[in-house]
């Protein structure tokens, strides 16, 4: 569980004018355990919730950075894969729009997420509603895999219909690492 996160103190990036963004985590790990993806291996498999109080509160102590390359209202949530859990992501993001229209849309989202996202239309939806204007998708893989044009074709194919799914929803990118 990720019940007992210390707050993140902030007023010591203030200041310095190169953190561009916030970084707040609602989930660590991943749930999907892709053969191509390090993230299991990292965590050991398991799949941590933040509860959203703790999300929410974190949100609400955020104030905007100062600097030249700052984008003053965003936050990356850092999640390995932020809809990992589906049937937890959607009330999240359910309360999460919500909370946005109450405080006039303070912030706008970057996240990860699996390229079965392309598959849910309902969550893209919601996703677009809370504020999530930015989205990584990575596919990691095998160094010495990424040297055979074979692979690399293939994964193309069997990635690039998730990506057009997504391609004019959402800013994006597609990581092959």
């Amino acid at each position: 569980s990720l019940a007992h996160l210390p707050p993140v103190n902030w007023d010591l990036y203030r200041g310095k004018k190169y953190l561009p963004v916030h970084f707040v985590e609602t989930t660590r790990g991943c749930p999907l355990d892709c053969e191509f993806c390090a993230v299991t291996n990292a965590f050991g498999g398991r799949y941590r919730n933040r509860p959203l109080d703790d999300v929410f509160a974190e949100l609400r102590r955020l104030r905007p950075f100062e600097g030249l390359l700052t984008l003053k209202n965003c936050v990356f949530f850092v999640d390995d894969n932020f809809i990992g859990n589906k049937a937890r992501v959607r009330p999240i993001l359910t309360a999460m729009a919500a909370w946005q229209d109450q405080q006039r849309r303070p912030f706008s989202f970057y996240t990860e997420a699996s390229l079965n996202l392309a598959a849910d239309d309902e969550l893209i939806a919601l996703m677009l509603t809370g504020g999530v204007f930015g989205l990584g998708m990575a596919v990691i893989h095998d160094l010495a895999d990424l040297l055979s044009p074979y692979v690399v074709l293939r994964m193309f194919r069997l990635f690039l219909p998730a990506v057009l799914a997504v391609n004019d929803r959402f800013r994006h990118s597609l990581d092959l690492g």
